[in-house]
C-alpha cells in the first residue's frame, strides 16, 4: 500500500505540472522571502526537473537504505514509523511542487501560510512517530552521542517527540494568527530549536550514562 501512495504522490504533481505547463511562464518564481515575496527563479523546465530529481532520489534512497544501512535489522522493529515519515517527506515536497505552480498562475495563495501549514503539519507528524524509530543511519535525531547508545537514542527520542508535536502545533496556530504569521524569522527559529535542542539533549544524556 505504502508503494502504491508514494507512486500516486509522487505522480500526481507531475500531471498537474504537465496539465498547466503551457500556461506557466518560462521563468517561474521558486523561492520566497519571510513575508512571502518571491526572491528566486529558475526556469520552468529546470523546476520541473528539479522535482523530478530530488523526489525521485528520495524515493531509491529511502528503498535503499533498509537493505545498505549498518544497522538494517532494526528497521522491522519501527516499520511503520519510516512508511509514514518517508510517505510524508514526499507529500511535502510534492504539496510544495504544487504551491509553486498555483504561485505562478496567478492564484492567490499566501506562501507564508503555505509554508507554516505544510512545515507545522510534517512536524506534527514526525514528532508522533520519532519515539518509535529505533537506531539507523537513516532517519532520526543522529548525533554521535545518539548512535553509540541505544539508551541514548532511545531517551533523545522520547525526548524530541513531543518537543516536535509543540513546534509543529505553533507552528499551525501561527498560520491563522497574523502578527504570528507576520513575526519575521519565528518559522527559523522553531525549526532551530527543534533542531539544536535534542544534540544538546543527546550529548547531556551521554555524558551522564559515561560518568
Amino acid at each position: 500500500m505504502n508503494r502504491v501512495l508514494m507512486v500516486i504522490i509522487w505522480l500526481l504533481p507531475m500531471m498537474v505540472g504537465l496539465f498547466t505547463y503551457d500556461k506557466l511562464p518560462e521563468t517561474m518564481a521558486t523561492h520566497f522571502d519571510f513575508h512571502g515575496e518571491a526572491n528566486g527563479y529558475q526556469s520552468k523546465g529546470m523546476f520541473f526537473l528539479t522535482y523530478l530529481l530530488i523526489s525521485g532520489l528520495l524515493i531509491v534512497l529511502t528503498n535503499l537504505s533498509r537493505r545498505i544501512d549498518p544497522r538494517k535489522e532494526n528497521y522491522p522493529k519501527f516499520e511503520k514509523a519510516f512508511g509514514i515519515i518517508r510517505l510524508l517527506v514526499l507529500f511535502v515536497l510534492s504539496a510544495g511542487f504544487i504551491f509553486v505552480i498555483a504561485v505562478n498562475l496567478g492564484l492567490a495563495v499566501d506562501a507564508v501560510i503555505a509554508a507554516h501549514l505544510l512545515v507545522g503539519v510534517t512536524w506534527l507528524v514526525i514528532g508522533n512517530y520519532l519515539g518509535q524509530v529505533r537506531s539507523n543511519y537513516f532517519i532520526g535525531i543522529r548525533t554521535p552521542w545518539t548512535l553509540a547508545s541505544d539508551e541514548v537514542w532511545r531517551k533523545t527520542h522520547r525526548f524530541s517527540g513531543p518537543l516536535w508535536v509543540v513546534v509543529g502545533a505553533i507552528m499551525v496556530i501561527s498560520a491563522f494568527v497574523p502578527f504570528l504569521r507576520q513575526t519575521p524569522f519565528l518559522l527559523f527559529a522553531l525549526i532551530a530549536a527543534s533542531a539544536l535542542l535534542p544534540v544538546l539533549y543527546s550529548y547531556v544524556i551521554y555524558r551522564q550514562g559515561s560518568r
